[in-house]
């Protein structure tokens, strides 16, 4: 019980007693966390697992200033979703991140292909989720 009261998985949820969080099930379950910051000049974003290693990318984008800043997942009518250069995100997130507990993607505004178009995905309004 007291391995198992170790791990995280259900500190955030309140409605939990206290029994649960010493079985089995608060140990090896994965969860999905979106997170989001602007495209000011510079800017990162920070990925961390506190009980046990980054595992997998579900969904990135790039979101326009006009569109829903709470949006999480891509859609193909956003402005920004055919001018995500993919390719490198994924390079970068398999180098830095997989199978670590922490990791840096630096540099957002690289993750927009450079082309007139796409302007309004890399002005310092835009925000990039992952």
């Amino acid at each position: 019980m007291k391995t198992f009261g170790s791990y995280h998985f259900y500190e955030n949820n309140p409605d939990v007693g206290v029994f649960a969080t010493t079985s089995l099930g608060n140990m090896g379950f994965s969860k999905t966390d979106c997170q989001s910051r602007t495209l000011i000049k510079g800017s990162s974003q920070v990925l961390r697992c506190t009980t046990g290693s980054i595992s997998s990318l579900v969904d990135w984008g790039i979101l326009a200033d006009f569109e829903d800043p709470f949006q999480c997942a891509r859609d193909p009518t956003n402005l920004c979703s055919d001018y995500l250069r993919e390719d490198l995100l994924h390079q970068i997130f398999t180098k830095h991140c997989l199978g670590q507990s922490t990791c840096r993607i630096q540099d957002l505004q690289q993750m927009v292909k450079k082309t007139p178009k796409a302007a309004q995905c890399a002005e310092p309004s835009a925000r990039f989720f992952i």
